[in-house]
């Protein structure tokens, strides 16, 4: 009698008990995009080690994206074709021999071009002789 009571009460949990389903919104992305010159590059060294970076401002970054949101960076592989090139190089990414990391605060994303075996670079070298386009895709929370 034991085992029926039991039998009946654990399916009885089984078929009374409630699935509830979750919909997340997936909020549009906003895709910007930039063209980096060889001049722009400038020398730095920090917690990335020798190498460049530039400063790009991106208004569409706000306090909420710095907060909640996501920014993804990628970076063209074939830097004389910046209009339409063949691929896009998402970073972190090891690039023509140099490490590319991305970084975001409010307004502004920041592209640092270290090498990754931390050898001293010549500061008067930029990373490419030609324009790189850089693709920003932002994506804003609720």
């Amino acid at each position: 009698m034991k085992y029926l009571l039991l039998s009946f009460l654990l399916l009885s949990t089984l078929f009374m008990t409630s699935c509830k389903k979750e919909y997340t919104t997936i909020n549009p992305i906003t895709t910007v995009q930039y063209t980096i010159h060889p001049n722009q590059w400038v020398a730095t060294s920090g917690d990335y080690g020798n190498g460049f970076k530039v400063d790009i401002p991106v208004p569409e970054v706000t306090q909420a994206t710095v907060d909640y949101g996501a920014v993804s960076v990628y970076l063209t592989t074939n830097a004389s074709n910046t209009t339409s090139p063949d691929v896009w190089e998402a970073i972190p990414d090891v690039v023509a021999g140099y490490s590319f990391v991305a970084l975001h605060t409010l307004g502004t994303v920041t592209i640092v071009a270290s090498d990754p075996y931390a050898q001293n670079l010549n500061p008067d070298v930029a990373p490419f002789n030609g324009d790189i386009a850089v693709k920003i895709a932002i994506q804003n929370p609720n």
